[in-house]
C-alpha cells in the first residue's frame, strides 16, 4: 500500500479578459478541481493552490488496483486580491474485469466567484 502527499501551485493570467485558457466543451479535471467551475479563466486570472493525498490500496476481493485520493484547492485571482473560493475533491477508483470504475465527488465553496457547487461523477473506462 503506497501513500503519497503532494502540493501544486498553478497561475493562469487572462490578459485583462482578452485572452484566456478555455475548455467550454470539456471537463478540466486535471486542473482547477473536479467541480469544473473554472472552465474559462476569469478576467483577473486564477491562482490554484492545491494539497493532495493519494492512497494506492491494491486489490480488494474482485476489485484490482483500488486507489483513493483527496485534494483541497484554494482559488484566488492572479491579479488583485480576490479570493474566489475553495474546493475539496474525493476520488475512489478500481478495476473490475479490465474496466476502470471511478467515483468522484467535488464540493466547491464560493467566496467571490460563481456559486457553491457539488458534483458527483461515476465513470467507466476501458483501454484497447
Amino acid at each position: 500500500h503506497d501513500f503519497r502527499i503532494g502540493a501544486r501551485f498553478e497561475s493562469l493570467g487572462s490578459d485583462n479578459g482578452q485572452t484566456s485558457f478555455q475548455t467550454p466543451t470539456g471537463a478540466n479535471h486535471g486542473f482547477q478541481g473536479d467541480a469544473d467551475i473554472f472552465l474559462v479563466t476569469p478576467d483577473a486570472g486564477i491562482l490554484d493552490q492545491e494539497v493532495s493525498g493519494i492512497w494506492e490500496i491494491g486489490n480488494i476481493g474482485i476489485f484490482k488496483s483500488v486507489s483513493s485520493s483527496i485534494s483541497y484547492h484554494w482559488f484566488d485571482a492572479a491579479s488583485g486580491n480576490a479570493n474566489y473560493g475553495t474546493e475539496i475533491d474525493f476520488r475512489l477508483g478500481a478495476t473490475l474485469n479490465n474496466i476502470r470504475l471511478t467515483f468522484m465527488l467535488a464540493d466547491y465553496n464560493a467566496n467571490t466567484f460563481a456559486n457553491d457547487t457539488q458534483r458527483l461523477f461515476l465513470t467507466l473506462s476501458k483501454r484497447f
